[in-house]
C-alpha cells in the first residue's frame, strides 16, 4: 500500500512538473502600452460602423496590429490573462495607456 502511495505521489509530481507552463508574451511594457492604445484607437476608429461591418474592421485593425508587434491573438489573450492575474500591474499600465492616448490625441493629426 505504502508503495502504491509513493507511485501515485511521483506520478502526480511528474504531470505537475511535465504541464505547459505560459510563457509571458515577450513585450517590453513600452510596447505593451503602444499595443495597447493601438487597439483602444481601432476600437474608437470602428464605433460608428454598422454591427456587421464593424465586427470585420475591428478584425483588420486586430490583424494589422498584431502583425506590427509581432504577436499573435493567443499571445495577446495570453498578455490580457497575465494582466488580469496582476492588478498591480494592470492599473499602472493602463495610466501610460491613457498618457499615451492623451498625447496622440494633443497631436495635430495623430
Amino acid at each position: 500500500m505504502k508503495q502504491l502511495v509513493v507511485l501515485a505521489s511521483i506520478c502526480v509530481v511528474v504531470l505537475v512538473s511535465c504541464a505547459k507552463k505560459e510563457e509571458p508574451v515577450a513585450l517590453s511594457e513600452d510596447q505593451r502600452v503602444l499595443l495597447l492604445a493601438d487597439l483602444h484607437m481601432a476600437e474608437a476608429a470602428v464605433q460608428h460602423l454598422p454591427p456587421a461591418v464593424k465586427d470585420s474592421m475591428i478584425r483588420v485593425y486586430y490583424d494589422q496590429i498584431f502583425a506590427q508587434y509581432d504577436i499573435t491573438q493567443a499571445d495577446y489573450d495570453r498578455l490580457m490573462k497575465q494582466l488580469r492575474d496582476d492588478v498591480g500591474e494592470l492599473q499602472p499600465l493602463y495610466e501610460k495607456v491613457l498618457e499615451e492616448l492623451s498625447r496622440r490625441e494633443a497631436v495635430p493629426g495623430g
